[in-house]
């Protein structure tokens, strides 16, 4: 499955590699994204979390990989630290996964 996702993904230009993706929870990145998103910056930060992950095997549950990947996208850095030490929005990210699971998805990514 995974060779056909990285043959798909050739085909629009993106570079997969899973054999360097490191597989973890992914609540804070969803939290880093919804931040991101307050900020006006919610496509490039959608945008940097697949890259980190699917290609440069970067660990998106890391708080200082998504203090750099936000300031690499116009965030400021210790905003992203302060986000993430504690639980702001955790309820937004919590009504996704409600509404994700009414619409039956069971795993992110979902495309």
């Amino acid at each position: 499955m995974n060779n056909q996702v990285t043959q798909m993904a050739a085909e629009v230009g993106l570079t997969y590699d899973f054999d360097k993706a490191i597989v973890a929870n992914s609540f804070d990145a969803h939290r880093f994204a919804h931040l991101a998103k307050q900020n006006g910056l919610g496509d490039e930060a959608e945008e940097a979390l697949f890259n980190a992950y699917f290609t440069e095997g970067k660990n998106i549950a890391d708080h200082d990989t998504l203090a750099e990947l936000g300031e690499s996208i116009g965030l400021d850095k210790a905003e992203v630290h302060h986000t993430l030490a504690g639980n702001k929005f955790a309820i937004n990210v919590q009504q996704d996964i409600a509404q994700a699971q009414q619409l039956g998805i069971r795993g992110v990514p979902f495309l």
